[in-house]
């Protein structure tokens, strides 16, 4: 398979073990649960292009990959334990839940890699750019105050502003919340806030300020985000499938338009949004 135009081909699940794919273009292919074990994608420097791929759940323990692109790729749930992926670009791609025992990266591109809940015991990043990397949050002290606090949010949007109270959640980390799944959060102002990989899936957002919010592998299928400020937001590896971006229409025919301008969106997922 070495020099294979395979872009945007569907490969799940399929046996490659022992595959050489140096050269390969796999660009935006999907690869789900594909087992490489032991297989190269360096040969004689001709290095694959993984961008963009769908490998979640593959399986490419012992793999020689040296200077291969995994850009924006999924890679959660990955078992790359003990393969070498010295100068691979990684850049933005999703690692959560990914098992990097062992595994060589040195002097690999690691920027904004979003490793949540990955084992990345004994690996080796000597030289490698570890810059805006997502790691699990510390459990701390604050943890249950801010999801009391969205809770008391919550309940203020569902009884009218007749009991509890609205939040300010500026600049917060609430990775911890773990699922909002269902709630009431319109108006929440959360902007700088890190919500990454927080659950949100059908949660109702309208007029929400998420500026310059964090929202890295969030999912928010179903949503409701009409009118919602995110600009400058990252929404890499972002769910938004079937949810609400149109404008949040006001008393008076007054439109406040859902605002992506400035946010990143690589990678981001926008199946049958409603603008």
């Amino acid at each position: 398979m070495r020099g294979a135009d395979l872009a945007g081909a569907s490969l799940r699940r399929a046996d490659l073990r022992g595959a050489l794919l140096g050269g390969a273009n796999l660009h935006g292919a999907d690869l789900f649960e594909v087992d490489l074990r032991a297989g190269s994608v360096d040969v004689v420097a001709r290095v694959a292009d993984l961008a963009g791929a769908n490998l979640a759940g593959s399986r490419l323990s012992g793999v020689l990959g040296t200077g291969a692109d995994f850009t924006d790729a999924v890679l959660t749930g990955a078992n790359l334990a003990r393969a070498n992926f010295s100068q691979c670009r990684f850049n933005g791609a999703n690692l959560s839940g990914a098992d990097l025992s062992s595994t060589i990266l040195a002097d690999a591109d690691m920027r904004d890699v979003i490793l949540l809940g990955a084992v990345t015991k004994g690996w080796m990043v000597v030289g490698a750019d570890l810059s805006g990397v997502l790691t699990d949050p510390s459990p701390g002290r604050d943890e249950p105050l801010a999801k009391a606090r969205i809770v008391a949010h919550a309940l203020w949007c569902d009884t009218g502003g007749g009991q509890g109270t609205p939040g300010l959640f500026h600049k917060a980390d609430l990775r911890m919340v773990g699922s909002l799944r269902g709630f009431n959060l319109a108006a929440f102002a959360a902007p700088g806030a890190i919500l990454c990989g927080v659950d949100l899936e059908g949660v109702l957002l309208p007029g929400a300020n998420l500026e310059g919010a964090d929202l890295r592998a969030c999912i928010l299928r179903g949503a409701d985000l009409r009118g919602a400020r995110l600009t400058g937001a990252n929404l890499t590896h972002a769910d938004f499938t079937e949810a609400k971006m149109g404008p949040l229409i006001l008393a008076g025919g007054r439109q406040i338009p859902c605002d992506l301008t400035g946010a990143v969106t690589r990678a981001a997922i926008f199946t049958r949004v409603m603008r």
